[in-house]
């Protein structure tokens, strides 16, 4: 998302993905289930995923907004004419 000028979503998508899921699954995972290291693992692997699904939805969105907008070219590859 770098690329595409926007840091914000992919912020936000972290903070969710890795604060709101991945903590809360290591959580539940690794104490109140018992599993211990490996569901520190699962935990954090349930983080990633859905940090990478947001990541995704959001770049299939802004690609979907940038097809259905009119072209506008600002660079013809003429050069300029002036009129004074």
């Amino acid at each position: 998302m770098c690329g595409l000028g926007d840091t914000k979503t992919s912020f936000r998508a972290s903070l969710v993905g890795y604060w709101g899921v991945g903590v809360p699954a290591i959580l539940l995972c690794a104490y109140a289930l018992g599993w211990h290291a490996a569901g520190v693992w699962i935990g954090l692997t349930c983080g990633f995923g859905a940090t990478a699904v947001q990541v995704l939805i959001h770049f299939i969105r802004a690609d979907t907004h940038r097809r259905n907008q009119p072209s506008r070219q600002t660079n013809t590859g003429l050069p300029h004419s002036r009129t004074t």
